[in-house]
């Protein structure tokens, strides 16, 4: 009897001790606190603590939450009560919106995440809120409804960060997302008759604009090439001129190494017909009774 009484005791002890054996899994860490206080972090694997009672392991997965603030349309509201979301713009226009969190526990901070995990949500839908009502108060209706509030994001991302940094809730941030702001349901008809004639408005001007560029670019191409046929021409006109030169040039040595000039003149004047000769033909036309002979450029084989 007093041997089952040991046996029985130890199994006990034995199952008490295996209590601090624990498993983490793949995409998740443990937090271990002992007596309260955050003892080490564990990651992946098997490991060997303190049994239950004086060790307390907390398994925190790594995985991407998200969290809806904002603006709900389903949700009843009370006629008197601004209904949460419905934000006022820069403007003093009403306009509801809705952005979706993406956050997930920071690995270098998870302990922090353990501490104040029970309020990690309840504190970013308020810095959320906080942070859409003050980038919302900084921006006309104008531009919140026809850009969709997508240029607003990436500054509602850094106001979050910054408010939720003095907590030290061992999170981040990832991401934030607007959905598509939407005005207020009594006002919806005129502001989408406001927003149509807005956007038809900016297409208007942006067809403008790139007619205008499409007219200057055309300029642009005719002005090269009447500055290129410009230099073609010039060019051309000198090389008239140089060869001119140098036939004078050439008239003038042969006369003067010429011991008869009125025989060099002549000649030079014979190679200078015979080369424009060259450049023409002789045309007949008739029409029956009467022929016509006229000169034309000749045409190029």
């Amino acid at each position: 009897m007093y041997r089952w009484v040991i046996i029985l005791i130890s199994a006990a002890l034995l199952g008490y001790l295996a209590t601090g054996i624990f498993q983490v899994n793949a995409g998740e860490l443990a937090v271990v606190q002992r007596f309260g206080r955050v003892h080490r972090v564990c990651g992946p694997g098997l490991h060997i603590g303190w049994p239950w009672g004086f060790d307390r392991v907390t398994f925190v997965p790594l995985q991407q939450q998200e969290l809806r603030v904002g603006f709900e349309g389903s949700e009843e509201r009370v006629v008197e009560v601004a209904p949460a979301g419905q934000l006022l713009t820069g403007d003093d226009n009403l306009v509801n919106v809705q952005a979706t969190i993406f956050l997930r526990p920071d690995p270098e901070h998870v302990a922090d995440y353990v501490l104040h995990r029970d309020r990690v949500l309840p504190l970013v839908q308020r810095a959320a809120e906080a942070a859409l009502a003050q980038v919302f108060a900084t921006q006309p209706i104008q531009e919140i409804l026809l850009n969709r509030a997508r240029h607003l994001e990436p500054e509602l991302h850094r106001q979050l960060a910054a408010y939720l940094r003095p907590y030290r809730l061992g999170i981040l941030v990832e991401a934030v997302t607007l959905a598509t702001p939407q005005p207020p349901d009594e006002v919806a008809e005129d502001f989408q008759a406001t927003t149509i004639a807005l956007a038809q408005a900016a297409r208007l001007q942006e067809t403008t604009r790139m007619e205008a560029e499409l007219a200057r670019s055309r300029a642009l191409q005719e002005a090269r090439a009447l500055l290129t046929q410009a230099e073609n021409q010039k060019r051309e006109k000198i090389a008239q001129a140089m060869a001119q030169a140098y036939r004078h040039r050439e008239l003038w040595r042969s006369l003067a190494e010429s011991a008869e000039p009125a025989k060099a003149v002549q000649a030079y004047y014979v190679r200078e017909v015979a080369k424009m000769l060259r450049t023409l033909q002789l045309r007949r036309l008739s029409d029956g009774d009467v022929e016509f002979y006229f000169v034309t450029p000749a045409q190029e084989p």
